[in-house]
């Protein structure tokens, strides 16, 4: 998808095409290698954060050379995923059993109704207290009203994905 912004043209999406392609063949390397029984070290898993970090890191770093960091972008985030995912599968460390816990399973239920409604409810929310409440600005409140939209994009999100999600 092309704009034009300020008299320049952007692409939206910066090699999102390319991007694609390589994700869903890493996806399909990711299923393949999911089918074969073996184990890795549990200690592996904890390398993962750790190349996150590296990762941001790097990806905070180039910006400013555009061909190194799409090339970053397009290559080592699809494979770092790749990576974590087939580890995370095999494994049975600590961020696996983290991740296999009942609070976030059940955020990865809602999951794609809160990626559609947390947007509606951090727009309302704050606008409602501090514009409409008159809601002094400070450190404490900008906190109260965080955790507020938070728990009701998850309440919500809950709802949706009970009453629509699950029914459709």
């Amino acid at each position: 998808c092309n704009i034009y912004f300020k008299g320049t043209l952007f692409l939206t999406g910066d090699y999102g095409f390319l991007r694609g392609f390589v994700g869903f063949f890493l996806g399909y390397f990711v299923w393949k290698i999911s089918k074969i029984d073996y184990k890795p070290n549990d200690y592996l898993e904890l390398t993962i954060p750790i190349f996150l970090v590296m990762l941001f890191y790097l990806l905070h770093t180039t910006a400013q050379y555009a061909l190194f960091h799409s090339l970053l972008g397009l290559i080592c985030v699809p494979l770092f995923f790749s990576f974590s995912i087939i580890v995370l599968l095999k494994s049975n460390g600590y961020i696996t059993k983290i991740l296999n816990s009942n609070p976030i399973q059940f955020l990865g239920k809602i999951s794609y109704s809160l990626y559609l409604n947390h947007s509606l409810i951090i727009n309302i929310i704050p606008k409602l207290f501090f514009k409409g409440f008159k809601l002094e600005h400070t450190e404490f409140n900008y906190l109260i009203v965080f955790f507020i939209s938070l728990a009701l994009s998850i309440f919500f999100s809950f709802s949706t994905y009970n009453y629509i999600e699950k029914y459709f």
